[in-house]
């Protein structure tokens, strides 16, 4: 994905038999793209350029091996099927595959070892097993995610197989299970990576939102996850005591803070402007999980400050944070919903806003007339026509959107018990 824009174009692909090794390679025409494959198998005959039985993307081809085994009742037989390839040339991807095949023993013991390793790793014993075999399970669900590429670096993926890549956001979560059971190199080289990568494509403080396997950073980071990075390191901190890797992301923090609270805060209220983690169309305004991640960066950052004997800094940030704090509980609450709002504005913002998330209503859900989908619908037509009704320039906190957001406050602590 995103190849285009990356300058990465896909042209057509040549395939060619090695009768001598028993090997087909392929390769693109155009791009230093590489593939060699086989089996060690008995090959019986094979197929260059044939039909493939599933539609693929691209302009790639297919080939064909055969094979035939003949199994006696009770028995069984393993065949292996090696897949290499190279960004250099054939001769790379042909001695990979003849390390891969001539070790594959050895390696598919290394990988049970790895998994093995990783069971023992914050092991757990607790007399619900039903819960203890779902823990288990998910560290090794994490350990599929993981992704070392040449050149980039190491890192935990979204998820597959839609999203392997690397994302802000969903690190500052994914990170803290990482933490907790003890996978401590694998949480730092991520938080290093988006440091790294921001820092090439942002160089303001800024948090990139997602960059793809092939280095290409489509969206260069949503408000939030800056703030959200901010804590994300800190938290990292607490578990690791690493103050090495503090110190090592603790400038690009620093910036980062500077970002949002003033590239971000253009009208001075402290309430950084900008995209959040509801990316909800139209929603582009001083929100509240921005405001309150915001609030707890400056929090965290004044005592990194501490750490480092930056002692103004860290008076002037925790001031701040103090400051922002009482303004999230008064003008993000909405006496009438009993709720915390889910962004602060004008009233033409928040006309706005209805307007976008009506649209997105419409797109996601066109053709749907669900009764949920009604009462959605419902729900922004009456906001609507209650926005419209109401002065021009009426500023403070708006109640738009029914999302977990407006709890972040709860969740932070920020609000009051």
């Amino acid at each position: 994905m995103f190849s285009k824009q990356n300058g990465i174009i896909d042209d057509a692909d040549t395939i060619r038999w090695d009768d001598d090794a028993r090997l087909f390679y392929a390769n693109d025409v155009s791009n230093n793209w590489y593939a060699v494959w086989g089996t060690d198998a008995v090959i019986e005959g094979y197929t260059a350029y044939s039909s493939c039985p599933v539609e693929t993307k691209g302009k790639g081809k297919s080939a064909t091996l055969n094979s035939s085994l003949i199994l006696k009742a009770g028995k069984k037989e393993v065949v292996t099927y090696f897949i290499c390839s190279s960004t250099k040339s054939a001769d790379e991807a042909k001695t990979v595959y003849a390390d891969l095949s001539q070790n594959k023993d050895v390696l598919l013991a290394q990988k049970k070892e790895l998994y093995h390793s990783v069971l023992k790793r914050a092991r757990i014993e607790i007399p619900d097993k039903q819960l203890e075999k779902t823990y288990n399970w998910v560290k090794i669900n994490t350990q599929w995610l993981v992704s070392d590429l040449t050149g980039i670096g190491r890192f935990l993926g979204a998820g597959a197989v839609e999203y392997p890549w690397l994302f802000g956001c969903d690190n500052s979560y994914a990170t803290q299970g990482l933490l907790a059971t003890s996978d401590f190199d694998l949480a730092k080289s991520t938080l290093r990576l988006l440091k790294n990568v921001s820092e090439r494509v942002n160089g303001n403080g800024q948090i990139i939102h997602e960059m793809s396997s092939n280095g290409f950073v489509y969206n260069k980071g949503n408000t939030q996850e800056t703030a959200h990075y901010i804590m994300a390191v800190w938290k990292a901190f607490l578990w690791t005591g690493d103050i090495d890797f503090l110190r090592d992301v603790y400038p690009y923090i620093k910036k980062g803070v500077q970002w949002l609270t003033v590239d971000m805060d253009t009208n001075h209220n402290l309430f950084p402007e900008g995209y959040g983690i509801m990316e909800v169309r139209g929603l582009n305004a001083e929100l509240i999980d921005v405001a309150v991640y915001t609030e707890q960066a400056l929090e965290v950052t004044a005592q990194m400050a501490v750490l480092f004997d930056d002692t103004t800094l860290a008076a002037n940030l925790q001031s701040k944070a103090n400051e922002l704090k009482e303004k999230i509980n008064t003008q993000f609450w909405d006496e009438e919903e009993s709720s915390y709002c889910d962004f602060y504005g004008t009233r033409e913002q928040a006309i706005a806003v209805t307007k976008g998330a009506i649209e997105q209503v419409k797109y996601v859900y066109g053709g749907n007339d669900s009764e949920s989908i009604q009462e959605k619908t419902l729900f922004y037509n009456t906001l609507l026509e209650k926005f419209s009704q109401l002065p021009a320039g009426t500023e403070h906190g708006w109640f738009t959107n029914k999302n977990w957001v407006i709890n972040t406050p709860i969740e932070t602590g920020i609000a009051p018990r």
